[in-house]
């Protein structure tokens, strides 16, 4: 599921999505009246979003307007850049994989579903 999806998601059912990440996402602070940060007052959903390091697709004025729209929002979240990544970084088969971002993607994933999940 894609980054957008799960801010989507998140926003359109606050009640049953307590927990969601986005790896690589693109466009979600994007310069459009559609993009998904500004559905961040409806979230309520713990998120973690790992950022590429270079991504056409998540520009640093896309990550200004979604780290800007979630803080506004009071969105309990996590933005982090991987470091010595590009947009697609987890994905195994493709040439732009990067293992180390990768286990480092599971790892925050993980950590997230725990303390979220498991909590309730």
């Amino acid at each position: 599921m894609g980054g957008a999806i799960v801010m989507r998601a998140a926003a359109h059912y606050p009640d049953r999505i307590v927990a969601g990440a986005s790896f690589h996402g693109g466009g979600l602070g994007a310069d459009s009246p559609d993009s998904p940060h500004h559905l961040a007052q409806k979230i309520r959903a713990k998120l973690h979003i790992g950022l590429a390091e270079t991504d056409d697709w998540m520009t640093p004025e896309m990550v200004d307007r979604l780290t800007a729209a979630l803080d506004k929002a009071g969105v309990d979240y996590q933005a982090e850049v991987y470091p010595g990544t590009r947009h697609g970084w987890a994905v195994a088969d493709t040439p732009v994989y990067q293992r180390e971002g990768a286990e480092h993607h599971w790892d925050r994933l993980l950590a997230l579903f725990r303390a979220t999940l498991q909590a309730g």
